[in-house]
């Protein structure tokens, strides 16, 4: 298990309690929200709170992190288990991610899924 990992620009760590503010900021938009499957809507800052504090109960994992820019979260990457459906062919991890909006077309995601991906197959992970 690691703690975090390091790319040219981002900082893929675990969630803490001092993301509230940031996560919410981020979520409140429509334009990232509309793409997520389970949070509420409208999105309150109470939301976020009780999010950080379900993900907080369970050790971190290695493959579920948030992208974080100069400190500050900007993101979330993560590789959950997912059944076969519509938009995957086999059931296990996939690659899901949220990013803020200002911070779209810099090319944040991509640095952060190479990493997550590097790190995925580099600890055992054979398929995504």
């Amino acid at each position: 298990m690691i703690s975090q990992l390091e790319t040219r620009r981002l900082v893929l760590r675990p969630l803490h309690e001092g993301d509230v503010d940031s996560l919410f900021n981020c979520f409140a938009t429509w334009e990232i929200i509309r793409f997520l499957s389970t949070p509420p809507r409208p999105y309150s800052r109470e939301d976020a709170k009780r999010f950080i504090d379900r993900e907080l109960r369970f050790p971190p994992t290695d493959r579920t992190f948030a992208i974080t820019l100069a400190g500050i979260l900007i993101g979330g990457i993560g590789m959950p288990d997912g059944p076969a459906g519509r938009s995957q062919r086999a059931a296990g991890p996939h690659l899901a991610y949220w990013l803020g909006t200002e911070h779209w077309g810099r090319g944040y995601v991509t640095e952060a899924a190479r990493a997550l991906i590097a790190h995925a197959f580099d600890t055992g992970l054979d398929t995504i």
